[in-house]
């Protein structure tokens, strides 16, 4: 057993996941071709540590997709205390999911970010988000 203590991922609420599903078109970010999730991760410990803050999508209303994807993941050390913004980007590829002829395509969904220390569901704290892409693409190979 170590001494060694982990910094606890603190989000914050006013800035994490700055995503509104009432006004946000998933369209429009699609055919931008990016956009950024922020969230702010605090060390609540005694002792300098690391965190792995980890990005994952989900798509629950397409069973046939896989049930997350890790998209994204940034190591940081944290002094006791000390707070740090880590930006995630998304292109569209990240919310694609291959068709039944191998082709990627975005696709009308409900689709979930989670941004945390690990995997949601698995008691990993951090902090989700959804919205709803309305149209579709395929992009190229």
């Amino acid at each position: 057993m170590n001494n060694i203590s982990q910094p606890a991922f603190k989000p914050n609420p006013a800035s994490t996941v700055a995503l509104n599903a009432a006004t946000t078109t998933a369209n429009v970010q699609v055919q931008a071709g990016q956009a950024s999730r922020h969230v702010r991760v605090r060390n609540a410990g005694t002792r300098a540590g690391d965190e792995v803050v980890q990005l994952y999508v989900e798509t629950p209303s397409v069973p046939q997709n896989p049930l997350r994807s890790l998209k994204g993941f940034e190591r940081i050390h944290l002094a006791p205390g000390q707070a740090r913004t880590v930006t995630f980007h998304l292109a569209p590829r990240d919310l694609a999911f291959a068709d039944e002829k191998g082709a990627m395509r975005v696709r009308p969904a409900d689709y979930r970010l989670w941004i945390g220390g690990g995997q949601p569901g698995t008691g990993a704290p951090g902090a989700a988000t959804g919205f709803r892409i309305a149209g579709e693409a395929v992009l190229p190979r």
